[in-house]
């Protein structure tokens, strides 16, 4: 079920990553390129009054964000390798679920603000 109320917090990280199976006219995706990374997360919460704080809560994702990727090759830049903003999505999403258990989470990932991927418990 839908919770009533959520709470939301955005991050953005800059990161690299690539797609081996590029084909066509996205070939050139087989090389790592680099884009924003932007992170939207609502989460469930039961109470009006910072049942979760959404300051603390942004900085707890960003943190594991910059600890479970390695550092790109120019260092600043996270490289997600082959990973897709599918991916990234659901990779949060199952952090989130072990710190919040049972609670509706929706992750959204896209790259530069303009495509990307939602993902929900």
């Amino acid at each position: 079920m839908e919770a009533k109320r959520k709470v939301f917090c955005t991050f953005r990280v800059p990161g690299l990553h690539f797609w081996s199976g590029a084909f066509g006219e996205g070939k050139y995706l087989h090389a790592p390129h680099r884009h924003i990374f932007h992170y939207r997360v609502e989460i469930g919460v039961g109470e009006t009054d910072r049942e979760i704080e959404f300051i603390g809560f942004k900085h707890d994702l960003q943190n594991w964000v910059y600890e479970v990727y390695e550092p790109g090759p120019h260092g600043g830049d996270v490289d997600f390798e082959e990973r897709s903003c599918e991916i990234l999505a659901e990779e949060l999403l199952d952090y989130i679920m072990d710190i919040h258990p049972g609670r509706c989470v929706l992750v959204e990932v896209s790259e530069d603000g303009e495509n990307g991927a939602i993902i929900r418990s």
